[in-house]
């Protein structure tokens, strides 16, 4: 607990401002579905009810937890937020040496008031909210990770002590604001609710629009994939500072990349939509965005890496790397050996496709598919390119790989098949490959083996050494590594509902991989992977239906 002894200034909001404030709901009793979490506007003390006048909803301290207790609804914690998003309610006027000092706090009521209803109060606060209160159109609303990083440990701490007992949230905004951004960022996070299921709960608790801030919003989808597009309606007028000059747009809503307004009515009826996650949002300018526009599902291969530079056509580089594929997998023609499998485009087809329960599965990630070509003088990611021709590019800074029975030494001609995806990992996107197969093992061709014995290949003679080898820096390395996991075929349900959404990048679909016979190259007969996607015509449920048919 943290309670406030000197108490901070007083609001300095004009009439206006303040009728703003007064016109926010009163309280909410409503928890977030699937949570306990609550959002509401902040109680306020009498004194503004001296300076302003009274107000239908304005309400105290006692008045909300009396209320809780009327409702049965156990409320533990309270997390003030209202320091984080202050000024994006009203901009602070300037003020004393005092109101400096304090930043974006300031009084709403004596914090100490939740102790006679046994409710711990924490309050979050910027890093420097001296600099946040000069600087607040400036910088971005999301708070930062340190931020983050204590809302989730008072969270934690508190459902450990007291798992039956809600968190409730106030915000400068009346719960619309950050408040209901952090309780979207703990149900994506700590839940693994996709974003739109997130969003719509919050809506359900804070209507009628829920989280109103798009910013806030873009970053969730950002941040957790967003597969749906969200629409912002019926927003309330008082969320909108008072227009000097109708008509201005001074919000400028209009003018943000990836939202549009519906301008033909009042503020409340216009339609904000911000759209899904986009991969390749990161990789193109500003200026070009608006010939950018593309579905998620679009290939992913002109996304550029950083740990990769393009080698080109007919360089020694190329030359060298293409030469030794063709060593390794006797495959002569200008495309990759490696296939995708058969993409399962109706449920007609399942029976025909998977006959029967000799199949791991997997998930099907959202990456640029190539091989990994390892050579002793450097690394190749080699993948095909858009008209279908081998593109080859070097791995900046390389990657060490030692020879398993000498980890002194490194490997030379092991070819890997997988693909290359970007973890988010914190605020950052992480390359990583994802190794699925192998088709050579130190010059040992490994093609015609069964997947069963390739796997062992992959695990104990690749990724194992990197693990007992402690004398180089992996971490420094430009693009990491890892084993896909593959999963019993009777976990397709666990792997379509609950892998999917736990990875650190996206996933579009899943992957059934045969046990047993050989590396099937491209164009080449024989049972090889079989690949599902929700774009198809097979359904989730008839795809389950018929994996627990030929599973006992």
């Amino acid at each position: 607990m943290n309670p406030t002894r000197e108490r901070p200034p007083l609001l300095p909001w004009s009439k206006k401002a303040w009728e703003r404030w007064a016109a926010m709901p009163r309280m909410s009793g409503t928890p977030i579905p699937r949570t306990k979490f609550l959002l509401f506007k902040p109680p306020v003390s009498p004194l503004y009810e001296e300076k302003f006048g009274g107000g239908r909803n304005m309400f105290t301290v006692s008045m909300y937890a009396e209320r809780m207790m009327s409702k049965k609804i156990q409320v533990g914690c309270v997390i003030d937020c209202t320091a984080l998003d202050l000024t994006t309610f009203e901009s602070l006027p300037s003020a004393s040496n005092k109101a400096r000092k304090a930043g974006t706090v300031r009084y709403f009521h004596d914090t100490l008031e939740w102790d006679d209803f046994d409710i711990e109060y924490h309050h979050l606060l910027p890093p420097s909210s001296v600099s946040s209160s000069a600087s607040s159109s400036a910088h971005s609303p999301v708070p930062p990770q340190a931020i983050m990083e204590k809302f989730f440990s008072i969270c934690s701490s508190h459902w450990s002590s007291r798992p039956g007992a809600h968190i409730a949230l106030f915000d400068s905004r009346g719960g619309y604001g950050i408040a209901a951004y952090l309780a979207a960022r703990h149900m994506c996070d700590k839940m693994r609710a996709p974003v739109h299921v997130a969003l719509a709960s919050i809506k359900e608790a804070a209507a009628p629009c829920g989280l109103a801030d798009v910013d806030l919003i873009k970053d969730l989808q950002l941040r957790y994939n967003g597969r749906r597009e969200w629409k912002i309606a019926n927003v309330p007028k008082w969320w909108w500072p008072h227009d000097d000059d109708d008509g201005s747009g001074d919000d400028g809503e209009d003018d943000r990349e990836g939202s549009t307004r519906k301008e033909d009515g009042p503020k409340d009826e216009l339609v904000i939509v911000v759209p899904p996650f986009d991969p390749m949002e990161e990789s193109v300018p500003t200026a070009g965005r608006e010939q950018k526009r593309r579905k998620v599902d679009q290939s992913f291969s002109e996304m550029k890496v950083a740990g990769l530079d393009l080698v080109h056509s007919g360089s020694p580089k190329y030359e060298r790397a293409v030469t030794v594929l063709k060593q390794l997998t006797s495959h002569s023609c200008d495309q990759l050996p490696s296939s995708e499998g058969v993409l399962i485009d109706s449920s007609d087809s399942l029976a025909s496709l998977l006959p029967d329960s000799r199949y791991k599965v997997t998930w099907r990630s959202k990456g640029r598919r190539g091989l990994l070509l390892i050579l002793s003088e450097g690394v190749y990611f080699l993948e095909n390119d858009k008209d279908g021709h081998i593109a080859v590019s070097i791995v900046k800074g390389g990657m060490h790989f030692p020879v398993p029975t000498d980890l002194a030494k490194v490997q030379h001609r092991t070819l890997l098949d997988g693909v290359l995806a970007l973890d988010k990992e914190g605020d950052n996107r992480v390359p990583r490959y994802y190794a699925s197969d192998i088709l050579c093992h130190m010059g040992g061709i490994l093609i015609s083996k069964p997947f069963s014995h390739r796997i062992k290949y992959l695990v104990d003679g690749v990724i194992s050494p990197r693990k007992k080898d402690s004398c180089h820096n992996y971490g420094q390395e430009g693009i990491k590594i890892r084993a896909k996991e593959l999963f019993p075929l009777g976990k397709v349900e666990f792997v379509l509902k609950e892998v999917t959404r736990g990875i650190a990048h996206e996933a579009e679909g899943i992957v059934f991989v045969p046990l047993e016979g050989g590396y099937i190259k491209k164009g080449q007969e024989g049972k090889g992977e079989v690949a599902w996607t929700k774009r198809g015509s097979s359904s989730e449920e008839d795809l389950i239906q018929h994996i627990l048919s030929l599973t006992p």
